[in-house]
């Protein structure tokens, strides 16, 4: 829609596509309890999360047979409701900092948009090329 409605009005849209690969094992733990203090989530909600995740172990199930079990410091866990919404927080902030001194906005029912974003997808948007 927005690149049929752009060109209409005799303006420019560029977009930058990225896709997050393997998303959710991607979270550094330690950096999204500091994310989440950032935003000023409650600091029991905090707490509980983090219990959920401070004593994860896994190991890899090869040829009908488990190996050691190790801690995991890294990822949301695949299948829980909570992993989208753990990892959209992990990434506002990547995006509030990358986008802290960007001014190339593109204007969507009087309001400045600079990205759309749907769980690992991301629309990154400029009415400009730089």
């Amino acid at each position: 829609m927005l690149c049929e409605k752009y060109p209409q009005h005799q303006q420019d849209l560029y977009h930058v596509f990225i896709d997050f690969k393997k998303a959710f094992g991607r979270v550094w733990n330690a950096t999204l309890w500091s994310t989440m203090r950032h935003f000023n989530i409650n600091a029991n909600l905090i707490r509980m999360i983090q219990n959920l995740y401070d004593m994860a172990t896994s190991a890899v199930y090869l040829n009908n047979s488990i190996g050691d079990w190790f801690r995991t410091t890294v990822g949301v866990r695949q299948g829980c409701v909570l992993s989208p919404t753990l990892f959209n927080i992990f990434l506002e902030r990547m995006m509030t900092d990358a986008l802290n001194d960007h001014e190339g906005t593109v204007s969507i029912g009087g309001r400045n948009i600079t990205n759309l974003r749907f769980a690992d997808d991301i629309d990154g948007l400029a009415g400009m090329e730089e």
